[in-house]
């Protein structure tokens, strides 16, 4: 998991912890085999999960409205290439 979240297996077992604590994931250990544990949302991660969501796309509503598709492309394009370079810098 850390790996798909690019993060390192000590930060995703915190990220996990934290959303256990709170009651949004609970966790068990994976019916076959006994070193993988399985997180799954609670009913109530879930529409936290939704409500975190619907608050991005109405953000980007808000933002299409008064930004133009170009100046978009560009931000975008600004964005990737500091990403590849923290990527690159192992940051």
């Amino acid at each position: 998991m850390g790996s798909d979240l690019e993060m390192t297996r000590q930060g995703a077992r915190k990220l996990v912890e934290g959303l256990v604590q709170r009651g949004y994931a609970r966790v068990a250990r994976d019916a076959t085999d006994a070193r993988r544990f399985n997180v799954e949302l609670t009913a109530s991660g879930a529409a936290y999960a939704e409500a975190i969501v619907a608050t991005i796309r109405s953000m980007n509503r808000e933002i299409a409205k008064n930004i133009s598709r170009d100046d978009l492309e560009v931000a975008l394009s600004v964005m990737q290439t500091f990403t590849r370079a923290f990527q690159e810098r192992g940051a």
